[in-house]
């Protein structure tokens, strides 16, 4: 035992006799699925408990009666820390989500040895610390809206996956996989090795297709590791329903295994979705797939937005939002790329280019939520024929494109910004000169554009040409640094509508009486702050903000805290603007990313009010860090 907790941390910190002196006290039980190891408002038991196998979930009770699972416990943690000192009813329950072997050390031993090591008590308090932290931000997410709705977005994996896997071993005969199915009534079965890792999956459609429909090989000599999907898709246990979903929906799957360093520990279906979820999210994508007309992409659309509605009452993080409605709309701007590329082949024969087709702003960061204005532009390679004769078929597919988007509820961009202009429709050499142009003339105008392209990202097409462009940037970037400066100084001079008591700052007069804009005042403060110290870094991988933030965190361009404070700031922006947008399209008004924050409840004004505080301090921050403030 005093080598187990050598390896559990902070406990690895004691000296040998004090891991012998808790070793002797510790006593442990195994617990089954289900079972809890305590309830929340129960009296506190005097004591730490550990972790020494399986996973644990902590469970808190909601205003309306559910079970929320806010965090999870896995081998090597510790639990039940939060009474210790205080002797009060705990605060959550936790419960075993798999079997698990849990050791519990009595109260007395553990303060006598927190007593004796001043290192342990300073890792013990850390730890404590930053738990207490990350309850307060899960419970404030959990909190920024008052909205329900009988959906279960909150649930994590560990509470919708099956445990009781049927699994078996890739040696075994089709005619076992089959009977195992028929038997369990299950619709697959998990290959795993002796270590309960897994190897594979077979489905029902497996063994229709690979066996029945398409196999040469006799049916008695088949095993499992001949027809088993040998990369199935895995979830940790702790990822919320919706993260479930996007992926299920980006590798078009219905089953998912849920794993833990490589540990099996149950499985989540489809129709574990479907019966945890009042809605056929999965067939929006299916209808955006198989869509062959205008019309039927947009009524995907609708259907995608009807989940934006739901995602929203169902308190989903924003990452997860975004990251689904990308999924959504990716494939309807795929789909009208297809769709004009097969009018063009009919009218003017194959593309005579390899092609990219990029989205910019908001659909370029995968932040885009609703049909809103079209930031997008066309790649093409150095061709064969013609230039001329090219870049007109080019234009003509562009408009093609854009106008089937109009069609299906997407507005043109005020500013031209699409496939169907001349400058942002060209061939790979003249986009790099476009950018050479930019640098070498940086005045207002140029410094706009190039803003506006910064976030592109490929949606369909030869996407190397989209990474030549990145390369380009990242090279013009490192040679000509005072782009950074100008593209600072952009943000500066935008400032936070907040004044120096903190109050909010909106015009006394005219149309926008009383209003601030939530994007052009607000989540665009994170947006172009947290993209430059990203290409500063040259990275590139992803526009997404908080993708990008999470990288300059590795990088330790900003401090914990502050990494927090940003995103919960974008964050809550952000659930501002998609709620005010849905309450006004409800009524048939049209989206316009404004609110009067006077009439917003007190509660809601003070979230506003701190998140524009931290766009202030970002603000501030961004022009010491690129020498705005010095000029």
């Amino acid at each position: 035992m005093p080598q187990t907790l050598s390896h559990i941390y902070p406990f690895s910190l004691l000296p040998e006799n004090l891991l012998e002196e808790l070793s002797n006290s510790l006593t442990s039980r195994n617990y089954q699925p289900g079972e809890y190891i305590f309830r929340e408002k129960e009296p506190a038991r005097n004591g730490l408990f550990l972790v020494f196998n399986g996973i644990l979930e902590i469970v808190v009770t909601s205003e309306r009666g559910q079970d929320l699972v806010i965090a999870l416990r896995r081998p090597g943690e510790f639990f039940g820390e939060t009474v210790l000192f205080s002797g009060e009813p705990y605060p959550a329950g936790i419960r075993a989500a798999t079997e698990a072997l849990i050791g519990f050390i009595p109260k007395n031993i553990f303060m006598e040895i927190l007593n004796k090591n001043l290192p342990f008590t300073a890792a013990f308090n850390k730890i404590l610390t930053d738990r207490l932290r990350d309850l307060y931000l899960e419970i404030s997410r959990e909190s920024q809206t008052d909205s329900y709705s009988p959906l279960n977005i909150i649930k994590k994996a560990s509470q919708l996956m099956n445990p009781e896997v049927v699994k078996a071993t890739p040696g075994e005969s089709i005619k076992t996989i089959a009977n195992l199915m028929a038997q369990h009534q299950v619709s697959s079965v998990v290959i795993v090795d002796n270590y309960n890792r897994p190897l594979g999956i077979i489905t029902e459609h497996d063994l229709v297709r690979k066996v029945l429909a398409e196999s040469k090989t006799p049916t008695d000599s088949l095993i499992a590791l001949d027809i088993m999907n040998k990369n199935p898709a895995t979830i940790s246990p702790d990822a919320y329903y919706s993260q479930i979903l996007l992926e299920m929906i980006k590798k078009q799957v219905r089953h998912l295994l849920v794993t833990e360093n490589e540990t099996l520990l149950g499985i989540i279906t489809l129709k574990d979705l479907l019966k945890s979820r009042e809605t056929g999210t999965i067939t929006i994508v299916n209808s955006l797939e198989t869509a062959s007309s205008p019309k039927e992409i947009k009524q995907g659309l609708k259907d995608a937005e009807g989940v934006l509605t739901a995602l929203v009452s169902e308190k989903a993080g924003i990452a997860e939002i975004y990251k689904i409605m990308t999924e959504f709309f990716d494939r309807a701007y795929r789909k009208a790329v297809e769709l004009a590329l097969t009018e063009m082949e009919n009218e003017s024969g194959p593309p005579p280019a390899d092609f990219c087709f990029i989205n910019m702003g908001s659909a370029g960061r995968e932040e885009q939520y609703l049909r809103t204005d079209l930031d997008n532009g066309l790649i093409w390679d150095n061709p064969q024929e013609e230039p001329k004769i090219v870049q007109d078929y080019f234009l003509k597919l562009g408009q093609k494109i854009n106008n089937l988007l109009i069609e299906v509820g997407f507005s043109p961009c005020k500013g031209g910004v699409m496939a169907s202009n001349p400058f942002w429709n060209g061939q790979i050499v003249h986009w790099e000169q476009k950018l050479l142009d930019w640098f070498l003339n940086l005045t207002g105008e140029n410094i706009r554009l190039f803003s506006i392209f910064l976030d592109f990202r490929p949606v369909y097409g030869n996407f190397n040409l989209a990474e030549k462009l990145k390369e380009q940037v990242l090279e013009q970037l490192s040679q000509t640094p005072i782009v950074f400066f100008h593209l600072a100084r952009d943000e500066y001079l935008n400032k936070v509508p907040l004044n120096v008591w903190h109050s909010f700052i909106t015009p006394r007069s005219g149309p926008r009486k009383d209003m601030l804009d939530l994007k052009r005042q607000g989540t665009i403060h994170f947006v172009d702050a947290i993209r430059l110290f990203a290409l500063r870094e040259k990275y590139y991988s992803s526009s997404a903000t908080l993708t990008r933030l999470k990288f300059l965190e590795t990088k330790q361009i900003f401090s914990r805290e502050e990494i927090e404070s940003f995103q919960f700031a974008f964050e809550t922006i952000s659930l501002f603007r998609i709620k005010e947008n849905l309450s006004k399209i409800k009524v048939n008004l049209t989206p316009t990313n404004l609110i009067n924050p006077y009439h917003l409840p007190r509660k809601d004004q003070m979230l506003l009010k701190e998140a524009l505080i931290y766009a202030q301090k970002l603000q501030q921050l961004t022009a010491t860090a690129f020498r705005v403030t010095a000029f």
